[in-house]
């Protein structure tokens, strides 16, 4: 058992129930989940929606490290994935966003093994409650796959490596890497079917629904390549939902200290109109104070742009000017599921084909992210112009939902991608290749060193 706890961790029996094999009889003062409602209860718990570190949007060339927190913590795990490391954590070290996502895999196949014999309840309340878990298991697997394997490429994932696919809980297994196919099988087999089952309103903040599980095919698709068919699981979503937050509407509480917050912005980011399913990254505050907007990212914005202004401050707590003159984040962290992201699924894949109807979309989303009269819709005069403005309203827009570094890998695989990004610190350069091993994180040294079945990936 202590082999495998690092695969998939041995979580709190207090709440989970366990197999029959090594646990008969009930411990006192424990509660083990036996009626349909005690299962239900589980997929609505909200640690369900936590998902990773917000490590990819450290390591995305979306920003910098300020200097005077790269001086002070050169031997951490954060400043280790900002510079590509080969590893992030030593042998003692847990990793955070390999032992949270299998923990929550392990919590929801708990469900998914023992909610059809559950007590009480009906057949369609428990396939609702089936789906549910399937949904998350499928978010689970898809943050995984694309932190620690290579992009998804249909000529060789077959061979790639993946990571473990544990679907039943058990705490013995010592499972080996799937492949990134095997793993992608695993994810689209959990989709399918179950947004049946799903009602189309929420019963709280953190629950799947309909369009959370067209939302999710729609992504897993878009980063198969499979554009085609993404679009068809987006326009699904956008269906049920099709509102965006008007940032027109928006005003700074204190415009000389504008961390004091926002009027009318939603109070957190499940309130936001376009949420279609929210998850939230461990440490979203990371990038506060931490880091700064790279020049590029922060040269696209047009001036009037209300993302730049809202989401990003040249100021401190204190209303004063940073002292390297840097622009700061203001926004948090947030790996929820939107509808502008859906917008900009359809709109990349129209791009793709030259169709200039991605323009439209794109503009439908920057008409509520400038003020009427400093409003100028995009414009591109041919195919290649067309994809360079899509792509780079993706980012602006899509900038902090932790999908930047995705891109990069996915872009970079394609050819498309063609950036060198280089970092420096204490008279040491590190570079990041396009396409290079170094996309896919290291596997946990810790994980490896109780499950021998388990290889690094090559850095």
């Amino acid at each position: 058992m202590k082999q495998f706890k690092y695969i998939v961790l041995l979580c709190a029996t207090a709440s989970l129930f366990a197999c029959s094999d090594f646990m008969d009889n009930k411990p006192k003062g424990k509660v083990i989940p036996e009626t349909m409602e005690d299962f239900g209860g589980m997929t609505l718990d909200p640690i369900l929606a936590t998902s990773a570190y917000a490590f990819p949007e450290i390591s995305c060339d979306n920003v910098l490290m300020a200097e005077e927190n790269i001086a002070t913590s050169m031997t951490s795990s954060r400043t280790k994935a900002y510079f590509w490391q080969k590893e992030f954590y030593r042998e003692d070290e847990d990793d955070p966003s390999w032992n949270t996502l299998y923990e929550n895999i392990y919590k929801v196949n708990v469900v998914i093994e023992n909610i059809l014999d559950s007590k009480g309840g009906t057949v369609d309340g428990k396939n609702k409650i089936m789906s549910e878990a399937k949904i998350n298991r499928a978010y689970y697997y898809w943050m995984l796959i694309n932190l620690y394997a290579k992009a998804y490429d249909a000529n060789t994932a077959n061979t790639d490596l993946g990571v473990p696919l544990a679907l039943e809980p058990n705490l013995e297994a010592k499972y080996s890497r799937a492949t990134v196919q095997e793993v992608y099988n695993q994810i689209l087999s959990d989709l399918n079917g179950a947004v049946d089952y799903l009602p189309t309103e929420r019963i709280n903040d953190y629950s799947p629904i309909k369009e959370s599980a067209y939302a999710l095919a729609a992504r897993v698709y878009f980063y198969m390549g499979n554009y085609d068919k993404a679009v068809t699981e987006a326009d699904k979503a956008l269906a049920l939902n099709s509102k965006l937050d008007d940032m027109r509407t928006w005003s700074f509480k204190n415009a000389e200290r504008p961390s004091q917050g926002i009027n009318n912005m939603p109070p957190a980011f499940y309130n936001s109109l376009g949420c279609l399913f929210y998850r939230s990254p461990q440490l979203p505050d990371m990038l506060a104070n931490q880091c700064v907007i790279a020049p590029d990212l922060d040269a696209s914005f047009d001036a009037n742009d209300l993302r730049k202004i809202f989401f990003y401050s040249t100021v401190d707590r204190a209303g004063k000017p940073y002292k390297d003159g840097t622009t700061r984040h203001l926004q948090k962290i947030d790996y929820s599921l939107t509808v502008s992201e859906m917008m900009l699924i359809k709109a990349e894949t129209l791009a793709r084909a030259g169709n200039m109807d991605a323009l439209g979309i794109l503009n439908d989303i920057r008409k509520y992210r400038f003020a009427e009269d400093t409003y100028v819709p995009l414009t591109a005069a041919n195919k290649d112009e067309l994809i360079k403005v899509t792509l780079e309203e993706r980012r602006r827009e899509l900038q902090m939902n932790g999908l930047r570094w995705f891109d990069m890998k996915r872009l970079g695989k394609e050819g498309v991608y063609k950036t060198t990004v280089k970092r420096s610190a204490l008279g040491t350069e590190y570079v990041l290749e396009p396409n290079s091993n170094l996309y896919a994180f290291p596997i946990p040294a810790k994980v490896m060193s109780y499950n021998s079945n388990i290889v690094p990936n090559p850095r």
